[in-house]
């Protein structure tokens, strides 16, 4: 029974008891005592009637009530119908979105790095090889280690830069030989020394840590890199390696122009970055040491540094020992 035919049911009820009350009326004898009684039969039925008149409004309201919620809540239902089917293709679109990341990454990792490798390991061979004594061609594959070199740094930062945007794992602590990843990673940077006549003098204790193998090569080759970019020609860059405690720290130490306390502040904000030109003329991108900051930190390291203006800097950060 909809709110009309509840009215209408009870609209014939009143109107019949109003007939009724005017027959009362009409036939009844309005003198004497049976008069009073007459009366109030009257006052009752209108009683009644204001009554009934009243519920029907309560019921009539309350069905219009509850016929504005259910539309609200049909309302809500398809807007959230709708809301899910949405997300759903929002997420098919991340999901492609995420595939193409890492095909790029895989593009990245192995169809271009993996050549530069091996074409700098066939630049080594032939700078090593005594067939080559001209000091012409010496000097041309010097420049090319060098190049390769700057190359493969830069793209194992971009490469470790995309994966710390995009959330990926990239921690993944191994044990290692410290002594051995420090001689590869200096014999990496031997060549751009070389160009510059400078000498690299190694202070390395034996010891296996507990590290990343990539961050641990990543914080060392940027370390070296600016090193060799900022100290002038023939003079010396000193790594160390040293067992402290429970920890075996890593330093890289130069004779450049060194920094004062505005210029380490700058250059230890990552958020600020800070930029300077080497003593050839070497430009950076100022990314090298904010990400071997931030990756430090991840594994719970910290990238420390000690400077005297016109006296060089000393960079270095520690790992467990095993």
């Amino acid at each position: 029974m909809n709110a009309f035919t509840l009215y209408q049911v009870i609209f014939l009820v009143g109107d019949a008891m109003h007939c009724n009350n005017a027959l009362c009326l009409k036939h009844a004898d309005l003198s004497g005592p049976a008069s009073l009684l007459h009366v109030d039969v009257l006052t009752w039925n209108n009683l009644l009637i204001v009554i009934l008149l009243g519920l029907s409004g309560l019921l009539i309201l309350r069905l219009v009530l509850n016929s504005q919620r259910l539309k609200q809540e049909k309302h809500r239902k398809h807007k959230a119908e709708s809301d899910l089917k949405s997300c759903s293709e929002k997420q098919l679109d991340m999901e492609a979105s995420l595939d193409k990341r890492d095909k790029i990454i895989s593009i990245l990792s192995h169809d271009i790095k993996a050549p530069l490798g091996h074409v700098k390991a066939m630049a080594d061979m032939l700078y090593a090889s005594q067939e080559l004594k001209s000091d012409d061609g010496k000097f041309l594959i010097t420049g090319i280690r060098n190049g390769l070199t700057n190359s493969i740094t830069i793209l194992d930062n971009v490469l470790l830069w995309i994966k710390r945007e995009n959330g990926m794992q990239i921690l993944h602590p191994e044990t290692l030989h410290a002594e051995n990843c420090i001689k590869e990673n200096v014999d990496m940077y031997r060549g751009m020394m070389s160009r510059k006549r400078q000498e690299a003098v190694l202070i390395i204790d034996p010891g296996k840590v507990i590290t990343d193998p990539n961050v641990f090569s990543l914080a060392l080759r940027n370390l070296l890199s600016n090193a060799v970019k900022f100290s002038p020609e023939t003079s010396k860059i000193v790594v160390w390696g040293k067992i402290i405690g429970t920890d075996y720290q890593i330093k890289v130490c130069d004779q450049g122009q060194g920094l004062d306390e505005d210029a380490i502040t700058r250059l230890m904000n990552k958020k600020e970055g800070f930029l300077k030109t080497g003593t050839s003329g070497e430009r950076g991108n100022g990314m090298g040491l904010s990400l071997v900051m931030d990756f430090l930190e991840k594994q719970g390291s910290v990238l420390k540094v000690e400077s005297t203006p016109g006296k060089g800097c000393c960079f270095y950060f520690e790992v467990p020992l095993a």
